[in-house]
């Protein structure tokens, strides 16, 4: 029983790490200093715009999403899992915690199978310069998927979190005796 806590410790802890690192200190600071590159004068990549810096800040961060969001589910896989060990365990908080999970999981994966695939879409189709009204509508296009795809990502962490701060509410090996 041990290992079950383990793993369920573990996998809640590396998705809760990753979402919050990913969020606030890589994908941030990565869009802000290729902007601001992109805005200096004489940069080494010859960009002009700002939104060039964008567009580069963008096509850095689909090689991470290619495999934050497949991390994320695997890790929420993982805790579901293991916390299903403790559903038939009285009290209300395993019924929370397997809550918690499986909605974090659920966005997990609706961000990976089709806000992702919406957002990259919508990305790529808003720099087409042979078609500008195209262009245009998935700019819009894009600032909605993209927004949808925010709110889930700290919809997930915060779910993540919630049921990483009830660990401290697990069951041990001698409240199963």
């Amino acid at each position: 029983m041990v290992w079950l806590r383990m793993l369920h410790l573990l996998s809640l802890g590396l998705w809760v790490g990753a979402s919050a690192f990913f969020s606030f200190c890589t994908a941030l600071p990565i869009i802000g200093r290729m902007r601001e590159l992109a805005t200096t004068p004489g940069n080494w990549v010859g960009f002009t715009e700002d939104k060039q810096g964008t567009r580069i800040a963008g096509e850095a961060l689909n090689v991470v999403f290619a495999r934050y969001f497949p991390w994320q589910v695997a890790c929420g896989v993982v805790a579901l899992l293991t916390a299903l060990a403790w559903y038939s365990l009285p009290g209300l908080t395993n019924k929370i915690r397997i809550g918690l999970v499986s909605i974090g999981l659920g966005l997990a994966c609706l961000n990976l199978l089709v806000l992702a695939p919406k957002v990259q879409e919508a990305r790529m189709q808003r720099y087409d310069t042979t078609h500008v009204e195209k262009a245009k509508e998935a700019e819009a296009a894009f600032a909605t998927w993209h927004n949808y795809s925010l709110i889930s990502d700290m919809l997930t962490l915060v779910c993540a979190l919630g049921a990483l701060a009830l660990f401290a509410w697990l069951p041990n090996s001698e409240s199963l005796k």
